[in-house]
């Protein structure tokens, strides 16, 4: 799955440790993506993205319910 992490992009940081320059386009480019209005798609701060995790505690604590309806049940 391709996910738009910008921790990874090659931006050219080992060469310019390395004392060669960047070429501007790489600069320019570098610039314009951290930028963007909008995230790219696939990005995990999207919007989108960010309902995952009320979704994951309802089904949690619908698991929770049902373990303890079944624990209770079987008490009886």
């Amino acid at each position: 799955m391709a996910v738009f992490d910008p921790g990874m992009a090659d931006v050219g940081t080992g060469a310019a440790a390395a004392g060669t320059p960047m070429a501007p386009e790489r600069i320019e480019l570098a610039r314009r993506t951290e930028r963007r209005a909008t995230p790219p798609p696939g990005d995990p701060g999207t919007p989108a993205n960010a309902s995952t995790g009320p979704r994951l505690t309802v089904v949690l604590m619908t698991a929770a319910a049902l373990g303890i309806a079944a624990a209770v049940i079987g008490l009886r």
